[in-house]
């Protein structure tokens, strides 16, 4: 299933529950749509409950010689104004302090505000883990028969999965 359309049914109210991320707040705003958001659950329900980060990552290349550009570069796309830019346009959460600071005390992003405290204790996919990438395959591909089945058999088969997996990219 793409998350595109299921966002869109979402903010049209044809979806009653989904997880997903700030953006929605916009598109149910204008859909006039009423909402509201929950911590994602724990298995155990002790603890603090904290966001789902996401991961994403901009390299470069040492290849070449262009270290110079590379910074500039950088420099240039994490500089405030332009993270302000990008995230304001995308109603993403900042990604530097200085951007958090600005957009945290700026009352146009009080929508935001819910989603950045759970940012100092987000857990985040396991991209280093050798089997994840099969896990995460996996539970693209089954998580929403948990909808149109048993969700405890489902959500056991893939935990079983996963746990194959691990033992089996750890031989």
């Amino acid at each position: 299933m793409n998350r595109t359309p299921v966002f869109q049914d979402f903010a049209a109210g044809k979806v009653a529950m989904l997880n997903g991320h700030p953006t929605l707040l916009r598109m149910a705003t204008a859909g006039k749509i009423e909402f509201g958001t929950a911590p994602i659950p724990k298995k155990d329900g002790v603890g603090r409950t904290g966001s789902l980060g996401v991961a994403d990552w901009m390299m470069a290349l040492k290849a070449n010689g262009h270290k110079n550009e590379i910074k500039k570069f950088l420099a240039f796309v994490y500089g405030k104004d332009n993270q302000l830019k990008f995230d304001e346009q995308y109603n993403l959460l900042p990604v530097t302090q200085d951007a958090f600071a600005q957009m945290s005390s700026d009352p146009k992003h009080e929508d935001l505000k819910q989603f950045a405290v759970g940012l100092s204790n987000a857990s985040f996919y396991p991209f280093g883990d050798p089997a994840w990438g099969e896990v995460s395959n996996r539970i693209k591909a089954g998580i929403g028969q948990a909808v149109t089945g048993d969700p405890k058999q489902v959500l056991e088969g893939l935990q079983d999965a996963a746990v194959k997996e691990a033992v089996k990219v750890r031989k």
